[in-house]
């Protein structure tokens, strides 16, 4: 994909909606599986359906005026319209599979009454619109997805046949990941919501002197309890969370040439020694030689 890579607030010049038939031939199926690294996008939508396996590194992915950050392991999925863009990733290889629900044929009509189709192609976006896959599942997501691009390379006999048929196993093995989040019940479905409201009030109030105990208070949970169960939904702890998403807050500041102090600030960091540590620690260089090597000139 050539997006022009950006951290700048989206303006409506830079509002892109990108076609299907832009990476497939006028006779071939609308189908595109691609792995790609690439930096921050622009804010654009597509006029398909895309499924998005993160495969390494992390980014903050704004949808539907909601930011969420994205690591290693997360499926989610866009939907046809959807407004959205990548910001300050960092090290971030993603698998990339679009389609039209056409392209599924009746399949999707049948996948779309299930408890699971039916959340993965609503017309609505939520906060836990995605899945964190355990390293097995990862690595199933995978192959499912590099043997999609292998028959696309290859072209054999029958391959739009095949591929067909492996965008109908993908969409249903999505289906019924998203039917865990649907079908959710008792405890799980409590947890869910909590988690869900957390995201949220972590993506407003980063910038605030939050704790734990706060976000917990806002979910309306016990800080114990919200740790374990944010952890299950998310992979990490809601401590990480906080930390990795402040340090993407601030590469895109650094990106548009903020100082690191004022960065550091704006993200949340109270303390510029555990600001510039933390930034070290997950990023691998100084504030200062991040915002060198990477602030936009345009």
């Amino acid at each position: 994909m050539s997006f022009s890579p950006t951290d700048s607030a989206p303006s409506a010049a830079q509002d892109r909606l990108l076609s299907i038939r832009t990476y497939t031939a006028p006779d071939d199926p609308q189908i595109a599986v691609m792995h790609l690294r690439h930096g921050a996008t622009n804010l654009h939508a597509h006029d398909c359906y895309e499924i998005v396996l993160v495969q390494e590194g992390s980014c903050l992915h704004e949808t539907g005026g909601r930011t969420v950050l994205l690591m290693a392991g997360d499926l989610f999925i866009i939907r046809p319209g959807d407004m959205h863009r990548y910001i300050s990733n960092h090290d971030i290889a993603l698998f990339n599979c679009l389609f039209t629900l056409s392209a599924l044929g009746e399949a999707g009509q049948e996948l779309r009454r299930t408890a699971g189709g039916a959340r993965l192609f609503a017309s609505q976006s939520d906060y836990l619109d995605r899945v964190h896959l355990s390293l097995p599942g990862r690595m199933a997501m995978t192959r499912r997805l590099e043997g999609m691009m292998a028959v696309m390379k290859e072209r054999a006999e029958g391959w739009q046949v095949q591929l067909r048929a492996e965008l109908t196993l993908l969409a249903v093995q999505c289906a019924r990941l998203f039917a865990e989040l649907t079908q959710a019940d008792g405890d799980k479905r409590l947890y869910l919501g909590y988690v869900s409201k957390a995201l949220q009030y972590i993506d407003a109030h980063h910038a605030d002197d939050l704790s734990i105990s706060e976000i917990a208070r806002q979910a309306g949970v016990s800080p114990d309890y919200f740790t374990r169960q944010f952890r299950q939904v998310t992979g990490i702890t809601p401590i990480e969370y906080l930390c990795r998403y402040r340090l993407a807050r601030a590469m895109a500041l650094l990106r548009r040439g903020e100082a690191v102090q004022a960065a550091a600030g704006a993200a949340g960091f109270r303390s510029l020694s555990h600001f510039s540590r933390e930034f070290k620690r997950h990023i691998g260089t100084t504030p200062s030689g991040y915002r060198k090597e990477h602030m936009l000139t345009h």
